[in-house]
């Protein structure tokens, strides 16, 4: 059973990006204290959520939303 820190972290990284907002590690890390940022998007894309990867010029990841589609169709929900 994952922590319930894990849990909020988790939620919280959904909340904003569902925001609109984009994150990446030194924002997860800042904003929500989370230092595993890529395993929570990972968790949430096991749960049904579109979670979109890009690389900045650092090759560091950089997570979003297409808030039009955010789930895949058969995903769980929140």
């Amino acid at each position: 059973m994952k922590s319930s820190n894990t849990t909020t972290q988790r939620k919280k990284i959904l909340d904003h990006l569902l925001g609109g907002q984009v994150l990446t590690e030194d924002a997860g890390r800042l904003l929500f204290g989370a230092r595993r940022n890529a395993a929570r998007i990972s968790e949430l894309r096991k749960g049904g959520w579109r979670i979109r990867t890009t690389l900045d010029e650092n090759r560091c990841a950089i997570w979003s939303i297409d808030l039009r589609n955010p789930r895949k169709e058969g995903g769980d929900r929140r």
